[in-house]
């Protein structure tokens, strides 16, 4: 997603069997427990204010990314839930 020509959120999905993803939780990075919808989510929190939401429903993996501080946690949620 951009705003003015700018990304500002980014999603990418993938089937369980063939994904494999690299977290940076190494740099400035809080990580905790949330859920989408009823499955458990890890949620990475950096120190710039971007975000990183990982979750899987057991057929794929999901990980949307804020990619500026404009959009704070309970909306990346919230986005993340409307995703079928």
């Amino acid at each position: 997603y951009t705003r003015e020509g700018n990304p500002v959120l980014q999603y990418q999905q993938e089937l369980i069997a063939s994904n494999t993803f690299d977290v940076d939780i190494e740099n400035d990075c809080h990580q905790s427990n949330v859920m989408v919808k009823e499955h458990p989510a890890l949620l990475f929190t950096y120190n710039d204010g971007t975000n990183l939401l990982v979750w899987n429903d057991d057929e794929y993996s999901y990980y949307v990314y804020t990619l500026t501080n404009e959009i704070d946690v309970d909306t990346l949620i919230l986005v993340s839930e409307s995703i079928r």
